[in-house]
This record gives C-alpha cells, sequence and structure tokens, in this order.
C-alpha cells in the first residue's frame, strides 16, 4: 500500500532510492480567518452600567481585570500606514500577541480580519519582536470586566479617557443589545481606542460624561523608563500559561 494512500492532507512527496525523503515546494496550507464585528459607545460609569446590562439577561464571564496593550510597528510605521495593527496584550501572567487586518467598508460597524494567539514567553517574543525590527510605539492600559448573552460578546471598559461599553457579534445581536440599552445608531463609534486616545492627547475627543483621570497611555517613542518597565513585566508574564 502507497504510504501516502488515505492522507488527509494533500502534501506531495516523491521518495528516493535512499533516505531522505524529499518533499517538494507545494505545502499545504491551512488558513482560518477571524473577523471581528464589533461597536462601542460612551457611558457615564461602568459600575452603574453593570446592572443595566445584567438586567438585559448577560451574564458576567470575567470580572474586573487590568490589562496593558502594547502596540508594535516597524521604524517606518509600515503598519500603520497599511491600516494594519500588531499588538502584545498582557492580562496578569498572560500574554498575546494580535493581529488585526485594515478596517472593512461599513458605515455602523468596526469590522476587522483578526487573528490572535496566546505567548507563553512574553520575554522571548520582545526579543523575537526586535530581531524583526519591530518597536514599540503606543501604549496603553484599562480595565475591563467580561459578560455574555448568547453570541454576543459585552465588554465594560474603564480607560483614561472615559468609560465605555463595547459590543461584539452579529450585527443583528449587536443592534438589539444596543437598542435595548436605549442606544441607537448614532452613538456608535467605529474607532478603537488608540485612535481615541491619540484624538485625546491633540484635543479632538473628549468624554461627554467625565473628565480623563490619570493619563496611562503612552504615545511610545520609548523612554528608558518605560522600556524598564516592560523588563519587569516580562519576567512576571514569562512563566506563565484568554483572550481579550
Amino acid at each position: 500500500m502507497n504510504f501516502w494512500q488515505g492522507c488527509p492532507f494533500p502534501v506531495i512527496a516523491r521518495a528516493s532510492k535512499a533516505w531522505p525523503i524529499t518533499f517538494s515546494t507545494e505545502i499545504a496550507e491551512f488558513t482560518f480567518e477571524m473577523v471581528e464585528i464589533e461597536i462601542k459607545f460612551e457611558i457615564p460609569s461602568a459600575a452603574e452600567f453593570r446592572q443595566k446590562i445584567l438586567a438585559q439577561g448577560a451574564v458576567l464571564r470575567k470580572e474586573r481585570y487590568r490589562e496593558e496593550n502594547i502596540l508594535y510597528d516597524f521604524r517606518t510605521n509600515e503598519l500603520e500606514k497599511k491600516a494594519q495593527a500588531l499588538r502584545v496584550r498582557l492580562i496578569g501572567k498572560k500574554t498575546f500577541l494580535t493581529f488585526k487586518g485594515p478596517p472593512q467598508k461599513s458605515r455602523r460597524f468596526k469590522i476587522r480580519e483578526e487573528y490572535e494567539t496566546e505567548i507563553k514567553n512574553y520575554k522571548q517574543l520582545r526579543r523575537i519582536l526586535k530581531k524583526l525590527g519591530l518597536r514599540p510605539t503606543f501604549r496603553y492600559v484599562k480595565f475591563r470586566t467580561v459578560f455574555q448573552k448568547g453570541k454576543l460578546k459585552i465588554c465594560l471598559d474603564e480607560t483614561p479617557i472615559g468609560h465605555f461599553c463595547e459590543l461584539e457579534g452579529d450585527r443583528p445581536d449587536i443592534v438589539r443589545f444596543a437598542r435595548s440599552l436605549g442606544i441607537g445608531n448614532r452613538d456608535f463609534i467605529k474607532l478603537d481606542y488608540i485612535q481615541l486616545l491619540k484624538m485625546a492627547a491633540k484635543g479632538e475627543f473628549k468624554s461627554r460624561f467625565s473628565q480623563p483621570g490619570e493619563q496611562l497611555a503612552e504615545s511610545r517613542n520609548h523612554s528608558s523608563s518605560s522600556s524598564s518597565s516592560s523588563d519587569s513585566n516580562s519576567s512576571s508574564s514569562s512563566s506563565s500559561s484568554s483572550s481579550s
């Protein structure tokens, strides 16, 4: 029986008279595409809005936690120019690497291709990114509480520029749940937090409900002090073991 008969992968191979078997340059490629559909809107207070979300039948999935987000790019800002993003997210001792593609055209929703994986060793990840010519360009911290209703993911986010509710899922579920909270299409925000933080730094965005607290975002042409902070985080994250 042919060794490759019944093989589930379309691998091309030819056995020579002597080992090793040589493989052709045709390699099976498997791509799993994830498209993120979401919107966010401003809220007066995450603590107060929590009760409204629970009253609509949502279930608490993850209690309030801190996350640190670091954006990476090349010195030429190649990713930013292409409207792409490479993000490292730190949650406790866990580290996640996320790639986001350019936003797709939509009047109401933020729609982006997204791939994410958990990284076991943050210190090694930083070394790899550096060797590839990638450097940290922006950093911010937020506090997040996560709820679920059916397939809809609901996040309460506390940021340096105000509090927001973020809805991620199918379009009809997003619109339906937003309306149940008294939120209309005109309240939808498609921009991501990095865009909002940069706008706020220029005075182009201001919360309708509150003044920003301590500025946790850093437009990082990284100083040595911020680098040492990342080093201390890496030592605590490197020994670890999901999602944003």
